[in-house]
């Protein structure tokens, strides 16, 4: 009896051998999947924060940097977990057809120092006054890469983008043409 049972044990070990790896594979893919979910979700509600911050702000002059301030004092801007590439700050106008399109816009880094945007310059302050019922609103872009934890997912970072838009409150400036949007 005690020679079946040591074959027992050795076979819930060879068992548990086996086992073993796919277990731990699952354990540490549901927590870097986890992570990788919560930082999108974070980037994506730091986003958000910035562009109603920045479409609040509206033509003042810290517009872009209330925005940056809340993506500095979100998750995204202050862990290690996510590193934010840029920040992009875009007002958009409708098109003929009412589909917003970018009409200029800033690039920042996190830490706030301007760089060169794709949509070109759109000065802080300068000709961002919306009158009423034109529809511009302001579209706040977060770049950032999520490098993966556990080796056996990939040794490159996942890029991502999170955008957020808001509507730009009227100021009592005279507003664009309509576009009937």
């Amino acid at each position: 009896m005690s020679r079946h049972t040591r074959g027992q044990r050795g076979q819930a070990m060879i068992e548990f051998g086996l086992v073993a790896p796919l277990l731990f594979f699952l354990i540490f893919g549901i927590v870097e999947g986890g992570t990788a979910v919560f930082a999108a979700e974070s980037a994506h509600f730091a986003a958000h924060d910035a562009a109603l911050a920045v479409a609040l702000a509206g033509t003042d002059a810290n517009a872009d940097k209330d925005g940056l301030a809340k993506i500095q004092q979100s998750f995204v801007g202050t862990t290690s977990v996510v590193t934010v590439d840029y920040v992009d700050v875009d007002v958009l106008v409708p098109d003929t057809q009412c589909n917003p399109k970018v009409l200029g816009g800033n690039r920042y880094t996190l830490d706030g120092h301007s760089i060169a945007s794709p949509n070109g310059a759109w000065p802080v302050g300068v000709s961002r006054s919306n009158g009423a019922g034109s529809g511009w609103l302001v579209q706040v872009s977060v770049q950032y890469h999520y490098p993966f934890r556990v080796g056996f997912l990939g040794d490159r970072p996942l890029t991502q983008t999170a955008t957020a838009i808001a509507p730009m409150p009227p100021t009592g400036a005279v507003p664009p043409p309509s576009t009937g949007c």
